[in-house]
């Protein structure tokens, strides 16, 4: 069999898995990683949490963010961190200041992540102590979070994107069928447009309530955004939700990696009839999604901010790379096979020594 080197490559990374499985030393980590805070923990521990509020005590600046971003991806909604330190600050201001900051950093660090754009709105209370009117010290710093959509919709949520990849989706597919039929499934179950029930509070949360869109009701980009981004996390793909502008109206959309490369996946203006349409908005490029020579459709966004989307995936390219990683595997299956049967002919050989 003759395989070029991208066949090479994963003929010996499938080798190297079989021999590890063989001598029983496979171990299986998954890591989540947002810029300087890893959190390695399961999604379903941070899901199965019934706590709504979260209590901190730190001493620095660093361990205090770290404990609003812990309790915004476990979504709760009341957070209290106590600042057990002794500096003090000029005024009050200032120390107000501070209390806003950590979450504006947090936020930025979280950016383009499913938990980071899930946050509606978000109040500050800061309490502290003065001393001759001139050093002023942080006591805790409070904040209380509305989420678009809340910690048990996200659940119900889940399981309806679980029962749906277990049945729809396998290791035999290539990414490009993988994401698509993810991309068709968003497209189809959801429906755009606007909530009327009368308390525009509440209406603007529920047009971007990914369960309220499974269910049927109306959602507008940011649900779909939303959904989309989370059944990618699901499915084990990188992914981010850009809030940019069309024209001067805001818009979300999702930039996915496959391969090492990101792609522009927009399944709210992909929701239409005309099959053209459809695929002229999954797996784009920064180009044509910015659309330059077209004011009416052409979108901006800080770039700086988000992964480059270099060119538009090349369906055809790509599987055929798929087709030969399949080949590949096949091939270090049957090695598998050769290396098992020659350990039990040489375990033979010696036992008859």
């Amino acid at each position: 069999m003759s395989i070029n080197k991208f066949g090479k490559e994963i003929v010996i990374k499938k080798l190297q898995e079989i021999m590890k499985s063989i001598n029983n030393t496979m171990h299986q980590v998954k890591k989540r990683t947002i810029r300087n805070f890893t959190i390695t923990l399961a999604t379903s521990l941070i899901m199965s949490s019934t706590t709504f509020a979260g209590e901190h005590n730190v001493n620095d600046w660093n361990s205090y963010k770290n404990a609003i971003m812990e309790d915004m991806l476990k979504q709760d909604e009341s957070i209290v961190i106590n600042y057990k330190s002794d500096k003090t600050y000029k005024s009050f201001q200032e120390v107000k200041d501070l209390v806003q900051t950590m979450y504006n950093e947090v936020a930025d660090d979280m950016l383009g992540t499913l938990e980071e754009n899930n946050v509606r709105g978000i109040h500050f209370k800061t309490i502290g102590t003065v001393k001759n009117n001139v050093d002023y010290k942080l006591t805790s710093g409070e904040y209380n979070i509305t989420y678009k959509n809340s910690f048990q919709d996200m659940q119900q949520s889940q399981t309806i994107i679980d029962n749906f990849l277990s049945n729809n989706i396998d290791s035999s597919m290539s990414d490009y069928e993988k994401v698509k039929i993810i991309y068709n499934f968003v497209i189809d179950k959801l429906s755009y447009g606007y909530a009327n029930t009368g308390d525009t509070a509440q209406d603007k949360l529920n047009e971007r309530n990914i369960l309220l869109g499974l269910q049927g009701n109306p959602v507008v980009c940011e649900g779909y955004s939303m959904l989309f981004s989370k059944m990618m996390t699901s499915a084990g793909y990188n992914n981010k939700i850009i809030r940019g502008k069309v024209d001067s109206d805001g818009h979300s959309w999702n930039l996915v990696e496959i391969d090492n490369q990101w792609y522009h996946v927009d399944a709210t203006w992909g929701d239409s009839i005309s099959e053209k349409r459809q695929e002229d908005y999954f797996l784009t490029s920064d180009d044509f999604i910015e659309a330059k020579d077209n004011p009416q459709i052409n979108r901006t966004w800080i770039k700086a901010n988000y992964p480059q989307a270099l060119e538009i995936y090349n369906k055809e390219i790509k599987n055929e790379d798929h087709i030969e990683a399949a080949n590949a595997v096949k091939f270090a299956e049957q090695k598998k096979i050769r290396i098992i049967r020659y350990g039990s002919e040489l375990s033979k050989l010696l036992n008859r020594r």
